[in-house]
């Protein structure tokens, strides 16, 4: 019958155990680590969906009917360059102050475009990034151009209002069309994040 060296036998399971510590140990650190990543990926995803939907709302209020009052213009009266204030002019006006008191919105949105695309690591889904953001610029271009040439006769107001203004009648709100499918692609790529 064979003897056995409970001395080596101790060591061979000291080492066996020692051995499975460190894996268990190795497991539940990258376990912890992969946790940790997944909980910081949700939270930028998160964010990003909270800017997105902060940022529709001031889209629609920029654009809507209903603007708030500004002090020292009044609709009928002359402005400081003489010319009588139009409902375009005024809106105009209100719009570009709901953007300039809001800007840190669509601000935030640009500062996290790159972050986004660094933690999804795929370039297509900052496309919602982008078209909101060259979608607000350019309901601020229409604003500035108004603002710029309304008084001149030759001026067709309809064409660059029609950007800065939410219109419920037989035309198509094609500015809103753009915002809903902005909404619903940020909305799909999100929904993809967050049940990966």
């Amino acid at each position: 019958m064979c003897e056995i060296d409970w001395e080596i036998f101790s060591g061979i399971i000291s080492s066996l155990s020692a051995v499975a510590v460190t894996f268990f140990a190795y497991k539940g650190i990258n376990t912890w680590k992969d946790e940790a990543k997944w909980n910081r990926k949700n939270q930028i995803i998160e964010k990003v969906l909270v800017l997105f939907y902060e940022a529709e709302n001031k889209i629609k209020e920029m654009r809507s009917p209903s603007k708030p009052t500004i002090n020292k213009i009044r609709i009928g009266e002359l402005n400081e360059d003489g010319i009588s204030v139009t409902e375009e002019y005024y809106n105009a006006i209100a719009t570009l102050k709901i953007y300039n008191k809001n800007k840190t919105i669509f601000d935030d949105i640009e500062k996290n475009r790159q972050i986004f695309k660094a933690v999804t690591r795929k370039a297509e889904y900052i496309k919602p990034f982008t078209d909101i953001l060259i979608l607000t610029q350019e309901i601020i271009d229409n604003c500035n151009y108004i603002k710029k040439y309304f008084g001149f006769k030759e001026f067709n107001n309809d064409k660059y209002y029609r950007v800065i203004r939410e219109f419920k009648d037989d035309k198509k709100d094609l500015i809103q069309e753009r915002l809903d499918e902005i909404m619903k692609d940020i909305n799909i790529i999100t929904q993809k994040l967050l049940n990966y």
